[in-house]
């Protein structure tokens, strides 16, 4: 029901739409177009040459220097929904892959976390693109450290989020590829996770841990929270 919000958490890989590279989306390549395209309809939407039309829920999660979240938000956008990204790594690659300079950033994520700021301050529309990013540094090192001593630490992100919820169709949030406090954030403020994945041992072995997790996260804090599904 897309006239409720949805929430996407990204877990990691390389593909998407669009890629962004010297501030201009460019197209990706056919094999990567047809991979995406064969997930988006696999869950239940229906494609549009280069466009995807999305009916049903999604949720976030993800790995790769951002690359997947970024070319999920303006796949998104380009089929006229309103789209929020959320950087919640310190890598801070999704911002950057937004045409972003994550070095001179007035307000980020962390100050959201932080609750130096309102979400809305911290705000930057992307364009081209037609969405909008909570963008994200390496100061969201720092602001895990001091989340560790404050209340309700692992319901900062959906606090933050819920005056915002009714103005987007979906909210992405990208991930760092840790199971650390942000990515706990993130699990918490999500509808589902969506796991991007390289098919070798060591990414199934955090794919078993992710599992437990969200089961953990289910049976506390997100009862809601689903799994939309792998995507290698």
């Amino acid at each position: 029901d897309m006239t409720d919000t949805t929430s996407l958490v990204f877990l990691g890989l390389t593909v998407g739409c669009a890629r962004c590279h010297n501030h201009k989306f460019e197209p990706i390549s056919i094999r990567d177009h047809y991979r995406l395209q064969a997930f988006f309809e696999s869950q239940g939407m229906e494609t549009y040459g280069d466009n995807w039309k999305l009916d049903g829920s999604v949720v976030r999660d993800r790995h790769s220097p951002g690359l997947v979240a970024t070319n999920g938000g303006a796949s998104l956008a380009a089929t006229h929904r309103k789209v929020l990204l959320v950087d919640c790594d310190p890598q801070g690659n999704a911002t950057m892959g937004c045409g972003v300079d994550k070095a001179s950033l007035e307000r980020s994520t962390t100050d959201v976390l932080l609750g130096d700021c309102e979400l809305a301050a911290a705000l930057v529309p992307v364009d081209p693109g037609n969405f909008t990013l909570l963008p994200g540094n390496q100061d969201l090192v720092a602001a895990e450290v001091q989340l560790m001593g404050m209340i309700g630490r692992e319901v900062r992100l959906r606090n933050a989020l819920k005056p915002v919820r009714d103005h987007y169709d979906v909210i992405i949030i990208d991930c760092p590829p840790a199971l650390n406090l942000l990515t706990l954030n993130a699990l918490v403020a999500a509808d589902s996770v969506l796991v991007p994945m390289q098919c070798e041992y060591y990414a199934l072995e955090g794919l078993s841990s992710l599992m437990n997790t969200i089961e953990q996260i289910r049976a506390s804090v997100n009862p809601d929270l689903g799994l939309e599904g792998i995507l290698r």
